[in-house]
């Protein structure tokens, strides 16, 4: 399997403008943010916003990848002509300092661009370690080739990322470590490639899979079978291969202010806090739920 960096200028407008629409919950808020605190957001612009939330939703999360190879490939023609009229209004929106959103992004993509060579060179010697945490599920998926998009977080320390369509995304603020980088890259290339979700959609307790489907209270989005496969991948990506600490973990989320987004991460790094020490997780996915 190959993996494929892909990052130019129009991945970025594009994402940035489709993030700080904010068309899903699961979305933050620091692209929105930085966006209101630097530009006048006039009535236009509120028409411009929502037109977009209407279209991305419709759209949904699978078609991230697609629109991202959309905007790598230069906009090709006759594609999506709504959504690039939307990006071409925010492009040539100018800030209270008068700069347009296009000199931000250009600045932000240069560093993206200098970072690259790193990131290529540590994903060469994490293949190996990635490889082994996949073999422990038991629905792999094949891919001929996975593109991993870098875009760019107008957040100086927050990142997010999504393995979503034919690819993953991962987003890279101001401040960053390319040890958190690779993190996220090696995260969403499990839940990718080691498509957990098939085997829980099908998994072999009928009762058991009933309960997997079921939604959780009070939380981001999810049912108890979105939570398990973000355990999984927590677990075999964050701690296993980049040794992260289970317990420093767990106190920084119990940290958050949202209770949904709290209760969503929380309940993830419990679940790993039983993982942790089996040998073969996926036996342990009835204690879980």
């Amino acid at each position: 399997m190959k993996y494929k960096i892909k990052s130019n200028y129009n991945t970025s407008l594009l994402h940035f403008v489709d993030y700080m629409s904010m068309w899903n919950e699961h979305i933050n808020n620091h692209n929105y943010n930085w966006f209101k605190k630097n530009f006048y957001i006039n009535s236009t612009d509120k028409m411009y916003l929502e037109k977009y939330r209407k279209i991305r939703s419709r759209l949904g999360w699978e078609k991230e990848s697609t629109l991202l190879i959309w905007a790598y490939n230069n906009f090709e023609r006759n594609k999506n002509k709504k959504i690039k009229e939307i990006l071409i209004h925010f492009e040539n929106k100018r800030s209270r300092s008068g700069i347009p959103l296009s000199r931000y992004i250009e600045k932000k993509q240069a560093k993206i661009d200098k970072v690259i060579p790193r990131i290529e060179i540590k994903l060469t010697q994490k293949k190996y370690s990635l490889k082994k945490v996949i073999s422990l599920s038991p629905t792999q998926k094949k891919y001929k080739k996975i593109n991993i998009f870098l875009v760019p977080s107008f957040n100086r320390s927050e990142y997010q990322a999504g393995a979503n369509g034919s690819g993953v995304m991962i987003e890279i603020p101001g401040r960053f470590r390319i040890r958190e980088v690779m993190t996220l890259i090696l995260h969403e290339l499990f839940h990718k490639v080691g498509n957990i979700s098939t085997y829980l959609d099908k998994y072999p307790d009928k009762k058991l899979r009933k309960v997997l489907n079921r939604k959780v209270n009070n939380t981001m989005e999810s049912r108890n079978k979105d939570i398990v496969e973000e355990s999984f991948a927590y677990l075999l990506t964050n701690v296993r291969i980049n040794k992260e600490n289970v317990n420093v973990k767990l106190r920084e989320y119990k940290k958050i202010r949202s209770v949904r987004e709290r209760n969503y991460f929380v309940s993830i790094w419990e679940n790993i806090k039983i993982l942790v020490g089996k040998k073969d997780p996926i036996e342990t996915i009835p204690e879980l739920i």
